[in-house]
């Protein structure tokens, strides 16, 4: 009687052990997974750091920017307008010649992307207000007008 007690009682144990081991392996992993969701933030930095390097040349690629170049002459002369990209959102302006506004484009292979500014003479002068688009240093749209009140509008695609 006591050997078959001794085997209940290993059998019992055995049992036992197998059933804390399973609770060990699903509370153990319950635990791991609770500290990847609290370490994903520390674990996927390094993985976007890793991926973002690729992506990250193509952003600077295909993201940049444009100037909107406002400027009269004789300087000083005050303007109202908007200008925007159609990756970005429109902007109302009030100001005095001269005045540079950043305007965030995308380019590249596949990106299209158009900038456009309106502007405003609030002069009723024959001084003339020129707005120009610049892009890499260079002159990429340009328009101007010398009548009282008189607006500019300038467009330039940047797959032209």
């Amino acid at each position: 009687m006591w050997r078959s007690r001794i085997g209940l009682g290993c059998g019992g144990l055995l049992v036992l052990l197998l059933l804390l081991g399973i609770v060990g392996v699903i509370v153990g992993g319950g635990n791991q997974s609770t500290q990847q969701s609290s370490s994903p933030s520390p674990s996927p930095p390094p993985a976007p750091a890793a991926q973002p390097t690729p992506p990250s040349p193509s952003p600077s690629k295909s993201g940049t920017a444009a100037t909107v170049r406002v400027s009269s002459s004789p300087p000083g002369m005050p303007f109202s307008g908007s200008y925007g990209s159609i990756s970005s959102s429109q902007q109302s302006v009030d100001g005095s010649t001269p005045q540079d506004y950043e305007v965030p484009i995308k380019t590249g292979f596949g990106q299209l992307d158009v900038v456009s500014a309106t502007m405003q003479k609030q002069a009723q002068d024959d001084s003339q207000l020129t707005v120009q688009i610049v892009s890499d240093g260079q002159v990429k749209k340009e328009a101007s007008t010398t009548a009282q009140f008189g607006v500019v509008n300038v467009t330039w695609n940047t797959n032209e």
